[in-house]
């Protein structure tokens, strides 16, 4: 039989629960349109938006059968619905992130969407966001995107990503990169082969930007 180590994934409702407040608020008010103000059809859709986007949020947050399991040969990444195997052979190296790196490693990752969107370039937006998206993919710690617009929407004059604690970021040999979010970071690193652990602390293991 396989001998294999499952590593709990976190969780953090972080700035999501100001959403979830916000959000919330509509179910009470739809109640209270309909009770009190007579509009039951308008109340129900009022309380129904407010319960699915409350729903969608939680499954974001709690991210339900979520968790990293390291095999004898391989990684194997599950987040809700979605999994990845990876080859102990196709990782280049992992290292820990804290919460100031992986903010600025997030905002470096969504500044090629950003200036697409300036430039309406839709091909190069749907490019970086699919970037973007597969380096935060098995990530279950909530990011919070803002940015800041002058004179109209598309004139974007600053942007940032936002999350919190530490993070593992993986390396492939073909150079794409992943942010984990294990429990335990630390544990997460010394339960991988040695020789991944060596490459994530040599001086050629730094941040890079996305290929492309």
């Amino acid at each position: 039989m396989e001998e294999h180590r499952i590593f709990r994934t976190r969780r953090a409702l972080g700035r999501a629960g100001i959403f979830l407040a916000v959000f919330g608020l509509f179910i009470p008010a739809g109640i209270l349109v309909a009770t009190l103000g007579g509009q039951r059809t308008a109340g129900a859709l009022l309380a129904g938006f407010g319960t699915l986007i409350v729903l969608l949020l939680l499954a974001t947050v709690l991210a339900p059968r979520s968790y990293y399991r390291l095999d004898s040969r391989e990684l194997l990444l599950v987040k809700s619905l979605a999994s990845r195997r990876i080859a102990f052979t196709e990782i280049s190296g992992a290292r820990v992130v804290g919460e100031a790196e992986a903010d600025a490693l997030i905002t470096e990752r969504m500044a090629p969407a950003a200036t697409a969107e300036g430039r309406l370039d839709l091909k190069g937006w749907l490019k970086a966001n699919r970037q973007y998206s597969r380096f935060v993919k098995f990530c279950t710690v909530p990011i919070v995107q803002s940015k800041t617009t002058s004179g109209h929407t598309l004139n974007i004059t600053g942007f940032s990503g936002k999350t919190r604690g530490a993070f593992v970021i993986l390396r492939e040999a073909s150079g794409e990169e992943l942010l984990l979010s294990p429990a335990d970071p630390e544990t997460f690193l010394k339960a991988l082969p040695a020789r991944v652990r060596a490459a994530g602390d040599s001086p050629g293991f730094a941040p890079e930007g996305p290929e492309g």
